[in-house]
């Protein structure tokens, strides 16, 4: 049988909301753009516009990938913690059972929302 690997890395979408990353991807992009420019006027095999975007492209997904496993670890632990908050409210003899219906259901929409952004 063929050794068949982990896949297609795909970047989570919930990364591309994330300020600093698009921050540091323009920066990026301005520093290829400048490298383009200037490889108008020398162009050799290793200052060229191919290159230039294969490096900005590597670059980017560098970042990306790093930030992702940044964020989705925090996005686990306040699943967590939403849980046990969900938990402790079900298990609350002093909350009316109205209550613990508005409260619970609350909470398990936050959890979904979180679970949606982690697997989108």
């Amino acid at each position: 049988m063929p050794f068949v690997g982990k896949g297609c890395w795909v970047l989570p979408l919930f990364v591309l909301k994330n300020k600093t990353l698009e921050h540091e991807i323009m920066t990026l992009r301005k520093h290829m753009h400048r490298e383009i420019e200037q490889s108008q006027l020398n162009r050799d095999n290793e200052y060229n516009p191919q290159v230039a975007l294969k490096e900005f492209k590597n670059k980017v997904i560098t970042i990306c990938w790093k930030t992702a496993r940044e964020a989705i670890p925090k996005i686990r632990n306040k699943i967590k913690t939403l849980k046990m908050n969900l938990c402790s409210t079900l298990d609350d003899p002093y909350l009316e059972n109205e209550e613990k219906q508005l409260v619970g259901l609350e909470i398990q929409q936050k959890i979904d929302n979180l679970e949606i952004l982690r697997h989108a």
